[in-house]
């Protein structure tokens, strides 16, 4: 026969009685052997999730293209038919399947004075699509280390050069912006770029904005390590415990096909 496991109110006695009994040191030591033995495990949990992926693949039944996935998804999506439209001027470069997690992620910010600042602008035309889809009250920033990027300003869109990989750089555009609602990291893509640009930025998204960086692509992605690291501190249960990404600032986190959003807390 196997014993019942303790119910809540006990497991919580115990842990009072221990705390009373165990000097403050072993209680550190036993905390630290605690998360040693996790850390050990974690290349097993990740084998394992890598396995069942390829196993739902080959296995799926039901598999659609991308051209199907795209006619179900996007058809009410005024981002998608905005693109779909755009056949002359400034060009947009994104991923097709990209429009379906745009709109859903920023749908609720459509006709307020949301501030949205997309890193990399390349040829101009993603900025006219923003402020087209959010609205006259919008505010666009744009970032690029091109300086022709300086000649797509106009109403209600404002460029910056800089490079995003520096954190004076970020210092600079934070004391002239008062926080972000949306920001589209499509800049350089290089893991430290975006590493970089989300440890200055992300303080600075307003309560309930979205972070989204895209194009975190391949196996073993340094970016999506660190995220992986504020994901553990946000799930961590113990307030002591916690670091600046707590609740307030961070609400959640979710990962696409190379397209990484983060939610903004309330």
């Amino acid at each position: 026969m196997f014993a019942a496991a303790p119910s809540a109110e006990k497991h919580n006695q115990l842990k009072s009685r221990l705390k009373r009994i165990l000097p403050p040191t072993i209680l550190t030591r036993v905390r630290q052997l605690r998360d040693s033995m996790r850390y050990l495990l974690l290349p097993t949990y990740y084998t394992r999730g890598c396995a069942f992926a390829r196993n739902w693949k080959e296995n799926s039944a039901a598999e659609h293209s991308e051209t199907d996935s795209l006619k179900s998804q996007t058809w009410s999506n005024p981002l998608w038919t905005y693109f779909t439209n755009h056949t002359e001027g400034h060009g947009i470069w994104k991923w097709e399947y990209y429009f379906d997690i745009y709109h859903r992620h920023f749908s609720k910010f459509v006709g307020t004075p949301v501030k949205v600042l997309e890193i990399g602008i390349y040829s101009g035309g993603s900025l006219d699509m923003w402020k087209s889809y959010f609205g006259n009250e919008c505010q666009i920033y744009g970032v690029d280390i091109e300086e022709a990027c300086k000649t797509y300003e106009r109403e209600n869109v404002t460029v910056f050069i800089g490079d995003q990989e520096d954190p004076d750089f970020w210092t600079q555009f934070n004391n002239q912006v008062q926080g972000i609602d949306i920001l589209i990291d499509d800049g350089g893509h290089t893991q430290n770029q975006q590493m970089v640009t989300l440890e200055q930025m992300l303080p600075y998204l307003r309560p309930g904005g979205v972070y989204l960086c895209e194009d975190v692509r391949g196996i073993h992605h340094g970016f999506a390590a660190f995220a992986s690291g504020l994901v553990t501190e946000l799930n961590k249960k113990v307030v002591r415990e916690r670091t600046w990404v707590q609740a307030d600032t961070v609400a959640g986190c979710m990962s696409f096909d190379s397209l990484l959003p983060l939610c903004g807390g309330h």
